[in-house]
């Protein structure tokens, strides 16, 4: 109760009197189990009920059949028709379906006015299928709809919202969740950032449901048979080529229930592994219309090809290395860069804080090739001798002292993204020391400031580690930087914390963007003390920013922190899940520190379900969550006992299903008063 008190001060005087009586409310609410079914049920009652629009479009939502059970085309079918906005027209193309059923379904819709068919006289496949259904189409805009999934009922009625809102948009997507065969139960929300360009290159992250001016539809000839299997992420490819940014809208609202069924995509990856080669081709394609040079590189455990821009120009580039209290960081990072840099054309900059003024000597001595600025020396000595090793540079990399880089072409990765006319910053995946745990990939903005995506995550190749994602910012230990994002050089006299975040700004100001590349992969030793100087700077300063545009409002924006506030194990019979959303790790503040007090692990089950379990957790003989364990596991971990060091009251199990075997690890006390992870561990239960 105490440590709780102190929180809710904490934020109180931090973040105002609004804030704090969200989180209260978002800790009662949300403080207990809860299934995902109790969420969206929560969350869905909070929709609009009725809407009023000057605006009201015809919209057509385009379906392509092909031998669907009769039950689930019927759903389909009733979801379009039962939709709470009225000018709307379902097209519906039947690519010769053999099961006489489809056959009837259609012809008992057949007489509804807002039902137009077209049956195909020779199976063409889902794209040509699908082009038969846009060619019935009046609309001004097209939405597309899978026979086999279902729209929410307001759905159309939120996309005629934002046209109201902004007419000139050109395409609108939103959430989506699955929904099992016998579309009884929703899982897996898929809740997805506003519009992010690297992000998109990357994977198809919008899908579901996405409506677009028919317009440019038709322009572009709609879809293409030879990316059949990723001929939607090839059309929107070639579709945003004619529109840009300002014209894309977010509605992080789930409107679309995609069917999880064994031979779809939504079951897994593996479901239809001909998709993956033609996201590749797509992805190549739009590389040559667009003129990017560059090579794809695939991953094997993401299933997608991330692109490489290859350096058009081999411009110099200026490294400003920033030394802190300890010269021997500052030594390790400065060998780290001569030891694993292959680009040759870069100059090397040291900025040395004011209090390591009695080390001057030692820097001049050990640091002889670089050119150093003292801060102490004063403001107007300091920024000449910053501006002066910037002056010659066409871009800039920021480094903190302590940093390690593991990726020899590291330059040269960041550098070719860089040079995309859209691009402002680049950063690295940042990992602590042995690159097993992740520290940052990013920055997502919080209430009580900005804080670590995915730290203290496992540092494995999935969609949001293996990928180009775009952030708000990147993370302060390793970024680069256009020029013309820097309005004064004065900006370098700041450390890097407040670096990444202004210049993340000025970025976006000129319609830049931050990428996080997590194929360049620095290093770092954890530092307790900075974690907890982050926090206290940042809380004041940056609670009043914009909401983050990179991060979905429907993750929780209050404390605990977690990317998946709302995920818990249930209905374990038969494989049966109903869980949440699939971030990894919650966080409890106190006393200005950030503690990991719980972790999601996988388990089997379809689309790769997580499951959770807590336990207590105990700092300095004060208890700072209580957390239950199931006990279903209880039985296990008896057993883990007999065979493993126990870690008692000094730490934590985190424990997790896989097949037969549970998989755990311990969470020993580390340096000051954080809790770390150490490996895992295994034993058959």
């Amino acid at each position: 109760m105490g440590s709780t008190v102190k929180d809710l001060l904490f934020i109180l005087r931090n973040c105002g009197v609004s804030y704090t009586t969200h989180v209260i409310v978002d800790r009662l609410y949300y403080g207990r189990k809860q299934t995902y079914g109790e969420w969206i049920k929560w969350k869905e009652a909070q929709y609009h009920a009725s809407y009023q629009f000057t605006y009201q479009p015809k919209i057509s939502i385009v379906v392509p059949v092909y031998n669907v059970k009769r039950d689930q085309l019927v759903t389909c079918i009733e979801s379009v028709l039962q939709q709470s906005y009225p000018n709307v027209e379902l097209c519906m193309s039947d690519d010769c379906s053999t099961l006489p059923e489809v056959k009837e379904v259609l012809e008992a819709y057949s007489k509804n006015e807002k039902v137009k068919l077209h049956y195909r006289e020779k199976n063409g496949h889902i794209s040509e299928n699908t082009n038969s259904a846009i060619a019935l189409a009046t609309g001004e805009f097209i939405g597309f709809l899978d026979c086999d999934d279902f729209l929410a009922k307001n759905a159309v009625a939120e996309i005629v919202q934002a046209l109201n809102q902004n007419p000139s948009l050109d395409f609108i997507y939103t959430d989506e969740d699955l929904v099992t065969e016998d579309g009884v139960t929703r899982f897996s929300p898929i809740l997805k950032s506003d519009w992010s360009p690297d992000t998109y290159f990357a994977h198809n992250y919008t899908n579901h449901f996405s409506v677009y001016r028919a317009e440019i539809v038709k322009k572009i000839g709609g879809l293409r048979t030879a990316y059949n299997g990723s001929q939607d992420y090839d059309f929107v490819l070639r579709f945003i080529e004619h529109t840009d940014a300002t014209k894309i809208a977010h509605i992080p609202k789930i409107l679309y229930h995609w069917r999880s069924r064994p031979e779809s995509v939504a079951s897994g990856n593996d479901a239809k592994p001909y998709v993956f080669d033609a996201a590749k081709r797509a992805k190549e394609d739009a590389m040559q219309r667009r003129g990017i040079k560059g090579h794809l590189e695939y991953g094997e455990k993401t299933k997608q090809w991330n692109i490489v821009y290859h350096v058009e120009k081999e411009e110099s580039i200026c490294i400003l290395l920033y030394a802190n209290k300890n010269l021997e960081d500052t030594k390790r990072t400065y060998d780290s860069i001569c030891n694993h840099t292959s680009y040759e054309n870069y100059k090397v900059g040291i900025v040395v804080p004011q209090e390591q003024i009695i080390q001057r000597e030692a820097y001049i001595k050990n640091f002889a090739d670089a050119q150093i600025v003292f801060l102490e020396d004063g403001q107007e000595q300091s920024l000449a001798g910053v501006s002066e090793i910037v002056s010659t540079c066409k871009y800039v990399t920021i480094l903190e002292a302590g940093v390690e880089i593991q990726t020899n072409d590291w330059l040269q990765r960041m550098l070719g993204h860089l040079q995309q006319t859209h691009v402002g910053m680049v950063g690295a995946k940042v990992c602590y020391k042995g690159n097993v745990f992740v520290a940052s990939i990013g920055k997502i903005q919080s209430p009580i400031g900005m804080l670590d995506a995915f730290a203290h995550f496992r540092n494995e190749d999935n969609l949001y580690l293996g990928l180009n994602h775009n952030f708000i910012t990147v993370a302060e230990q390793c970024f680069m930087v256009k020029k013309e994002c820097i309005q004064d050089c004065a900006i370098f006299l700041n450390n890097p914390q407040k670096l990444s975040v202004v210049l993340a700004q000025a970025a976006r100001q000129q319609g830049l963007y931050a990428v996080t590349r997590p194929d360049v992969m620095v290093s770092i030793l954890p530092d307790i003390q900075k974690e907890i100087s982050k926090l206290e700077e940042k809380g004041s300063q940056e609670c009043k920013q914009k909401k983050d545009s990179f991060y979905n409002e429907n993750l929780s924006q209050t404390l605990p922190f977690s990317l998946g506030t709302f995920l818990s194990p249930k209905q374990e019979e038969k494989g049966k899940y109903d869980t949440g959303l699939k971030a990894t790790i919650q966080y409890h503040l106190h006393k200005g520190m950030l503690l990991v007090v719980g972790i999601v692990l996988p388990c089997k089950g379809k689309r790769s379900l997580f499951d959770r379990v807590w336990v207590e957790i105990e700092l300095d003989d004060r208890k700072i969550q209580k957390v239950h364990l199931e006990k279903k596991y209880l039985a296990g971990l008896s057993k883990l006992k007999k065979g493993y060091q126990w870690a008692g009251v000094q730490g934590s199990i985190l424990l997790g299903r896989k097949d037969s075997t549970v998989r755990f690890r311990i969470c020993q006390k580390g340096v000051g008063k954080r809790i770390y992870a150490t490996d895992w561990y295994e034993a058959k239960e």
